[in-house]
């Protein structure tokens, strides 16, 4: 389901957050660098990660895919 909704131009985010199930698909919609400035944002308010460690920037991704993901592609809407 989250690749369709991202082949269609969609994305696997909103409002409320990335989710638990979620998190292994964010290298989908979001390239390395992203991903670490995310995490990087992150550590600024949370610098000893006691928050939610593992949530919202998936530690995995942030690490070991970085340049093994593909931009989602950008559409202007009609």
């Amino acid at each position: 389901m989250m690749e369709a909704c991202i082949a269609a131009g969609g994305t696997i985010t909103g409002e409320h957050g990335v989710g638990l199930d979620k998190l292994r698909y964010m290298p989908l919609i979001f390239d390395g660098d992203s991903l670490a400035a995310m995490r990087a944002v992150r550590l600024v308010f949370d610098p000893e990660e006691r928050v939610n460690p593992g949530k919202v920037v998936p530690v995995h991704a942030c690490r070991e895919w970085a340049g093994a993901v593909r931009p989602a592609p950008m559409r202007a809407l009609a």
